[in-house]
């Protein structure tokens, strides 16, 4: 059985550990340390959800305030667990959590590597409102009105 829980920022060295598996070799560049994780949360109040199976780390999902939008920055699924629908139900905490806190709206940053993740935001309502990027490197920015 899959547990969903948030947990806070001590918990990041599981996190970038899991996050490592999940996009190395993604991306033209390494996956973030855990010293990148916390600098880019040193300045920001995260909101932090994980998914477990038999109290293994197996996804998670960080996010926090950006221009008036909750933001979701990292979202990852282990491949072993993929096609479960852990993505849709981090991407529904996330929505929940913002329209709770006041947010109109959540925004996430997709690269195109992320076909699966693409898809799932356009299922869940996600309209792409810029793009950009080269070769490896092309994003979608989308966006979900709550």
């Amino acid at each position: 059985m899959i547990e969903y829980k948030r947990t806070a920022k001590q918990d990041l060295p599981k996190i970038v550990a899991l996050n490592r598996k999940i996009f190395f070799g993604m991306y033209s560049r390494e996956p973030y340390s855990l010293e990148e994780y916390q600098a880019r949360l040193s300045s920001v109040s995260s909101m932090i959800f994980v998914a477990e199976e038999n109290s293994e780390l197996i996804a998670d999902s960080i996010a926090f305030e950006k221009d008036g939008a909750w933001y979701i920055w990292i979202l990852g699924v282990h491949t072993d667990h993929r096609r479960k629908g852990i993505a849709d139900h981090l991407f529904e905490m996330n929505e929940s959590y913002a329209k709770s806190h006041g947010h109109s709206k959540v925004v996430i940053k997709i690269y195109a590597v992320s076909s699966a993740t693409q898809e799932l935001a356009a299922k869940r309502g996600y309209c792409t409102v810029e793009t950009g990027g080269e070769k490896d490197e092309k994003f979608l920015i989308v966006e979900l009105f709550l």
